[in-house]
């Protein structure tokens, strides 16, 4: 359903010396789906999986205004307006039922859609024909006027429904609609009266609207859109709105100029059409209801409002020139409500979106259940969300940590919500885990990608279409060889598996020959890393999603190279967090084994008035792999615990009191957690290492306000 053109055809030329009327402009519809519903009856419409993409449709131009008939001695006589152009509706699909009829496009009936690059342009109004605008006044009349420019409505999708009696239903889930574009047709300029047997100028045509880049949700129907995806951020610096639906409007068209014949002493000149104005640039309701959960809008722009055209000049003594057109304007950059349309927004991710009014959202929404969960990073004249609800308004784009729309896996794209990096302090998106549970329709167990990828991967449901989860490895095909062993390929089986995922054995980074799904890779292990006896932490690690390096690691699996006094693990994986750089120790002196002590993870909670501070350790040696004896003495907050390593890895939780004056100094200030290994005289040395966590209180206070307040500055 992809790369079609469709072009309506032009009005007709008014008749000359009648000053007739040109002809409008014809409309297109559907530029991959055109499905009208006239039959009187329900009828049931499914297309899962698939692309609706790179379609191009142009409405016809209008036909231009017929002269004024030439009488000889002659005054005022009217020429003929312009014809309008069409309108172009539905880039992408377009959908309506008659005014009997109704459609139930429910459940999966839009379903796992790409809907992306589609172009509409409404077609330009015509010229005026010369003669008079009016039939015996100096001012311009109603005659000799431009066509306006036709609308473009629903770049990717049109939806609307002539039944008031029955409403239609539309559900929209688990798709992307992105890189649409809606341009509407310039207005024609208004036919001059500089004519033998002229008059006034004639008023230019108004520029044609654009409403809807990505979704035009028209009138008597209830929509339902989960888990999708509209717009988003893009990973190219250069071309920053690649992935926005965009919207135009129309030039108006000026103003005829003015003539006076017959002695007549003066005429004014024609006003200019008013400019086209952009609404909703990712979704337009114009009435009905909606329902949005769990859906991404980002990066959507409607800020290409169009100027009016210019006044036409007056002619002779004591004519005016005519009025300019107004400017068009520019509101709703992600959503545009108009007024009496119940629009229901829960779990729902609004970011980056530009407009002059409204660049999230425009107008009254309902967070769904009182309880909607919703975040919005710009506020303004986004009416109905509250904190009291749970919504987060005025999110930062560092708080929030949304990646650009790109492959995150599934059949869509996506924008990934980041992880931070706790070992640098920075804090996971605020979206992760935000949402609300009770929102999820029964059905909805998968995020945007479908199989493979839960909606909640954690207590809570995430904001937005995508859910955050780190890929988990639950088994190998095989756990251990013995070495000096030749190559190997591997099949390691899990979950989460994103393309472009990567394997650690130690600390070698290896390719996967084939990802299967979500489920399964393959990987080739070659003989240089199988060398040495030992103990191996393996991981799958995803792309984070942020477009550049960042990765997100599985739990660890362990992988024996047998051999020496090496004991063979547990067959099955042990979980592991995704270690973070240490520095490398010395060469090892008389034949002990040197190790690495990296602190890798430093979690807090928020029991009572106590801190929880959980503090993960890993210790291997210099070329990764890991060590299984000794073990590690951590100290922090006045503590000391010693904490035995096993399978390299080491953890303890240290439980702090607030009103323990002992240790006064760590409630106020930043203080160091140190981790120092230890084999108490066996085969391995020594090593150590540490870093600086924040107070205790101040880290309490930033988490509360975190979870409970929201944030409190805008995008930036």
């Amino acid at each position: 359903m992809s790369g079609n053109t469709g072009t309506a055809g032009a009005g007709g030329h008014g008749g000359d010396g009648s000053g007739s009327r040109g002809g409008s402009g014809g409309t297109a519809s559907g530029g991959g789906i055109y499905f009208f519903n006239n039959l009187g009856d329900t009828l049931n419409f499914t297309f899962n999986g698939g692309s609706v993409s790179n379609n191009t449709l142009t409405a016809g131009s209008g036909g231009t205004g017929g002269y004024a008939n030439s009488l000889a001695g002659s005054k005022y006589v009217p020429g003929g307006n312009g014809g309008a152009g069409g309108n172009a509706e539905g880039g992408g699909i377009f959908i309506v039922a008659g005014p009997t009829s109704a459609n139930n496009v429910q459940n999966t009936g839009l379903n796992a859609l790409s809907i992306i690059g589609n172009t509409l342009t409404g077609g330009q109004g015509a010229a005026g024909g010369a003669g008079s605008s009016s039939s015996g006044t100096p001012t311009p009349g109603p005659f000799s006027a431009g066509g306006a420019g036709g609308n473009a409505f629903g770049g990717g999708i049109y939806n609307d429904s002539l039944n008031t009696a029955t409403p239609s239903q539309i559900s929209l889930s688990s798709s992307v609609l992105a890189s649409n574009q809606a341009t509407g047709g310039a207005g024609g300029n208004g036919g001059v009266g500089t004519t033998a047997n002229g008059g006034p100028g004639g008023n230019g045509g108004a520029g044609g609207n654009a409403f809807g880049g990505g979704i035009y949700e028209g009138d008597n129907s209830v929509l339902f859109v989960f888990n999708t995806t509209i717009g988003g951020p893009s990973a190219d610096s250069s071309n920053p709105t690649a992935n926005s639906n965009v919207l135009a409007g129309g030039l108006g068209g000026n103003g005829g100029i003015a003539g006076t014949p017959n002695t007549v002493v003066f005429n004014d000149g024609g006003n200019g059409g008013t400019g086209g104005s952009v609404e909703g640039g990712g979704v337009f309701v114009k009435s009905g209801t909606t329902n949005f959960i769990n859906d991404t809008i980002a990066n959507n722009q409607a800020t290409a409002s169009s100027l009016g055209g210019s006044a036409g000049a007056a002619a002779g003594t004591g004519g005016v020139a005519g009025k300019a057109g107004a400017n068009g304007t520019g509101a709703g950059g992600g959503y545009f409500a108009v007024s009496g349309s119940t629009d229901n927004i829960g779990n729902t991710l609004f970011a980056f979106n530009a407009a002059s009014d409204g660049p999230d959202a425009n107008g009254l929404f309902t967070s769904a259940q009182s309880a909607g969960h919703n975040i919005l990073g710009n506020g303004n004249r986004a009416l109905g969300f509250s904190s009291a609800f749970g919504d987060q308004v005025g999110v930062s784009a560092a708080q929030l940590k949304l990646g650009p729309l790109m492959n995150n896996g599934g059949p869509t794209l996506t924008d990934a919500l980041l992880l931070g990096n706790a070992a640098q302090g920075i804090p996971p998106s605020i979206a992760i885990n935000t949402g609300n549970n009770a929102l999820l329709p029964a059905n909805q167990t998968t995020d945007q990608r479908l199989t493979g990828f839960n909606r909640i991967s954690g207590p809570t449901v995430d904001v937005g279409a995508f859910e955050f989860q780190a890929p988990s490895i639950t088994s190998l095909s095989q756990t251990s060889v013995a070495s000096g062993s030749p190559s190997i390929t591997l099949t390691i089986t899990g979950t989460a598996f994103e393309p472009g995922a990567t394997v650690s054995f130690g600390k070698a980074t290896l390719t996967p020959s084939s990802i299967n799904g979500t489920t399964q890779l393959t990987v080739p292990i070659p003989a240089n890393l199988l060398a040495t006896a030992g103990n191996v932490i393996l991981t799958v690690n995803n792309p984070d999603g942020g477009g550049l390096t960042g990765i997100v690691a599985s739990n660890g699996a362990i992988f024996t190279v047998t051999g020496g006094n090496v004991l063979p693990p547990p067959p099955s994986p042990s979980p592991s967090p995704s270690p973070s750089p240490s520095p490398s120790p010395s060469p090892a002196p008389g034949g002990r084994l040197g190790t690495i002590t990296t602190i890798v993870n430093v979690s807090n909670q928020y029991p009572g008035f106590s801190q929880q501070e959980t503090v993960t350790v890993a210790v291997t040696n210099p070329n990764g792999v890991a060590v299984t004896a000794g073990n590690v003495i951590l100290q922090v907050n006045g503590q000391t615990i010693i904490a035995p390593v096993v399978k390299g890895m080491a953890t303890a939780t240290f439980t702090t009191s607030f009103f323990d004056m002992n240790d006064l100094l760590d409630l106020f200030f930043s203080h160091p957690l140190t981790a120092t290994y230890t084999d108490n005289g066996g085969p391995f040395l020594t090593s150590s290492t540490f870093e600086t966590v924040p107070a205790i209180l101040l880290d309490f206070f930033v988490s509360m306000l975190a979870q409970q307040l929201g944030p409190l500055s805008q995008f930036d």
